[in-house]
């Protein structure tokens, strides 16, 4: 097919056949996907071609959360972040490092992609957590997103100042009503702080993001006090208790044995068949983009459609004895709320 092109330029005479050569090379170069590097190449993408839809589930106010994430705590290339939009990862929680999610949207937009494809997820800065400053935070973090909206703001526990809190909750308000930010969340809250907060703004606070995964539960006493209050539950660091194991407990050897998945996707997957709770396993700055990629991959397969059966989850909680237990409950009420699940 080329040298038809390069034949019919030759016989029209109307440029030279270096000039043809150039522009078919280019035309092939522009054309065929390609799977991007860390340097800041335009050429368009099909994604559509070789990533899995991830499924959703509905925020209080009936908008789209992706069940899966990626957290960026620490990370300083682009590269991991391209790669996981290329297969198919849409939200992401930036950790004082929105220059760096900003420039990977940035070329992910040159392959096709909009804002709206996106869940954007950051944290008000712990240094400008005081009313004159949290404005202006929101808008640096803004630009360094190069985006008009965040989809999530975040506020970590450590206001240990009631009148604090209650200036700076219906900042984030208005922030919201500035259409800057469109839903907010707090972080590590106790229940009757979540509450607390909530008096303060007719905005609701539709999630919580919680350390949550196998080995710590902490929260397992409010699962339904989220599903009550139409609020999402963000589990952070899911996976991090595995990486303290130095060898994998017998059971996810059985496991392994009967679904042919590994202790990672046995631990995302034990999450996430309990509804109303999405996962954000974290990248790591200490890999390589070819270890993170892998990890990436294998975090994914807890998505296929295979399920946990109830015995198993069953077996899976005994196994992993609950940790911390519960936010605001007195002793004897936490034996029996640990036993829950």
């Amino acid at each position: 097919m080329i040298n038809i092109s390069i034949q019919k330029v030759k016989k029209k005479g109307t440029m030279s056949y270096q000039k043809s050569l150039l522009i078919i090379a280019l035309f092939f170069f522009i054309s065929v996907p390609s799977v991007t590097s860390s340097s800041d190449s335009l050429v368009k993408v099909d994604c559509s071609s070789f990533f899995q839809k991830i499924p959703s589930i509905p925020l209080g106010t009936g908008a789209p959360i992706p069940i899966f994430g990626l957290g960026l705590l620490k990370v300083t290339d682009k590269a991991i972040i391209l790669k996981a939009i290329e297969k198919g990862v849409r939200l992401f929680e930036s950790y004082g490092n929105e220059h760096i999610l900003g420039e990977a949207l940035k070329i992910a937009y040159t392959w096709g992609l909009k804002r709206e494809d996106f869940f954007i997820v950051t944290n008000v800065n712990i240094n400008n957590i005081t009313s004159e400053t949290l404005i202006s935070s929101c808008i640096n973090s803004l630009n360094k997103l190069q985006s008009q909206y965040i989809d999530l703001y975040l506020l970590h526990k450590i206001l240990k100042d009631n009148a604090l809190l209650a200036r700076i909750i219906p900042l984030l308000a208005t922030l919201v009503e500035n259409k800057q930010v469109k839903h907010i969340g707090i972080s590590n809250f106790t229940k009757k702080e979540i509450h607390a907060a909530q008096s303060y703004t007719n905005i609701p606070l539709l999630v919580d993001q919680e350390p949550y995964s196998l080995a710590e539960r902490k929260q397992v006493g409010n699962i339904s006090f989220y599903t009550t209050n139409n609020m999402v539950l963000i589990a952070a660091n899911p996976l991090k208790f595995l990486a303290k194991e130095e060898q994998p407990e017998q059971i996810m050897v059985t496991m392994y044995t009967k679904y042919k998945k590994t202790p990672a996707q046995i631990a995302l997957k034990w999450i996430l068949s309990h509804p109303g709770i999405v996962v954000i396993p974290n990248c790591s700055n200490e890999k390589s983009l070819d270890e993170n990629e892998k990890s990436l991959d294998e975090n994914l397969g807890a998505l296929d459609n295979w399920q946990l059966d109830e015995k198993d989850m069953k077996s899976l909680s005994m196994v992993y004895p609950q940790t911390g237990c519960c936010y605001d409950v007195a002793p004897e009420e936490e034996q029996s709320l640990c036993s829950i699940m």
